[in-house]
């Protein structure tokens, strides 16, 4: 059984959990005891990490787990944590104790809080973690592949975005987003946000353009999907949705009452929600007026499903059928079969992976002694060529592990990246 990485002391709470990864020191000991260290390789994304992202960029992956790792895709190589001076000169990596971190030049402890690509460019969001300017936003920055130096995205004044998430819906199946996005939250004099408004990031230059969603939204967003033409952005209690992603003019779309929404995913002509009230959602595109609820998607015999997060689609193990993926808050994820545009999915279906056919594993034990024991937050697809593998980001939350997980299409096993 493997054990969590230590965690840094100074970073308590909820964030810590879900943002805190590691790094070193390229430059002068800030606090008493920081070492300088050069060895910048990690075997495994750290347990007490949560990603928030995993991309492929040119012919390697990124992953932002509060710092940002980087690999080659092919081979065995280690993970090298990629140093932020080469974004910003006056960031740099520190190390106590094996735990390794992003600074800004004031001391201030920053996150890699999102990442993105359109294939060009990566897209990089920053937020203080711990310091002075605990939650502030270190803004939207972009690099390529070999420069030495990032370039910040401003606002269409020419001022730093204030950035609280990034998003890059896939479609379905599908392995390069149709359109980036950025969400700027307004700040109050509390220390929160008045409200949130949300702009598509451009893929080219470096200035937002100066439309935003209608209306302002009064809740952040917490997921985004397309069926490749049209958008549907989630609070966590509300649906819009947007003709293009040009127009960003956003139309409020129904979404069930008395639920909070943890994730959104088009697929076949459906929209699927997952929510912390332990059901799952559906809502057919263009003939719907309502959602369902489809807590009886349960897997049978269990009464009610814990609570539930992000949603991806993948093919089963071997036979290529279309499943759902869904993240859980206990214990690894359920799946299901996907039926086809529009129709209703089995009933009873929803069910952890068993290794009966049709599912995404071909080894439950392999399964049970990996993914199971991670809460898993989120799901990416990277497509390696000639098949599509899923990385499950987990939460490390009580007895279960955070980090980042692999399964391989090839083999239906489940790895620790």
């Amino acid at each position: 059984m493997k054990k969590p990485n230590p965690v840094f002391a100074c970073l308590v709470g909820l964030s810590a959990l879900f943002l805190l990864a590691a790094c070193t020191d390229n430059g002068t000991g800030i606090f008493a005891g920081i070492e300088t260290e050069t060895a910048l390789s990690e075997s495994y994304i750290p347990d007490a990490s949560s990603p928030t992202g995993v991309v492929l960029f040119g012919s390697n992956l990124y992953v932002a787990a509060g710092n940002i790792y980087t690999k080659p895709l092919e081979g065995s190589s280690n993970w090298t944590v990629f140093s932020p001076s080469q974004i910003y000169s006056g960031w740099h990596i520190k190390k106590q104790n094996g735990v390794k971190w992003y600074e800004d030049k004031s001391g201030n402890v920053i996150n890699c809080s999102g990442i993105a690509t359109d294939g060009t460019r990566l897209y990089l969001e920053f937020t203080v973690v711990e310091g002075n300017h605990d939650g502030d936003s270190r803004g939207l920055w972009t690099w390529t592949e070999g420069a030495t130096a990032g370039t910040e995205i401003l606002d269409a004044s020419g001022t730093r975005i204030n950035a609280q998430g990034l998003f890059a819906p896939i479609k379905a199946f599908a392995t390069d987003p149709s359109a980036i996005f950025v969400q700027a939250g307004v700040p109050n004099s509390s220390g929160g946000f008045t409200s949130y408004s949300l702009y598509q990031v451009p893929s080219s230059g470096y200035a937002l353009d100066s439309t935003a969603t209608t209306p302002a939204l009064a809740q952040s967003i917490v997921d985004v999907t397309t069926d490749g033409t049209t958008y549907w952005f989630a609070t966590s209690s509300a649906v819009y949705e947007s003709a293009s992603a040009g127009s960003l003019a956003a139309t409020f779309s129904p979404a069930p009452s008395s639920s909070t929404i943890e994730g959104i995913y088009a697929v076949r002509g459906t929209i699927y929600l997952s929510s912390r009230d332990d059901e799952i959602y559906r809502f057919t595109i263009g003939t719907s007026t309502a959602w369902a609820n489809h807590g009886s998607y349960r897997q049978s015999g269990s009464n009610t499903l814990p609570n539930i997060h992000g949603m991806i689609a993948a093919n089963s193990y071997s036979t290529a059928v279309p499943m759902l993926l869904v993240g859980s808050t206990t214990h690894g994820y359920f799946e299901m079969i996907l039926p086809d545009d529009g129709a209703e999915p089995t009933l009873g279906y929803l069910k952890q992976p068993n290794a009966s056919s049709p599912s995404t594993i071909s080894d439950v034990t392999n399964y049970d002694t990996n993914v199971y024991n991670s809460v898993v937050r989120r799901f990416y697809c990277i497509n390696n060529g000639t098949t599509t593998d899923v990385y499950a980001a987990g939460i490390p939350y009580s007895s279960t592990y955070g980090g980042l997980w692999k399964l391989t299409a090839a083999t239906g096993k489940w790895d620790r990246e």
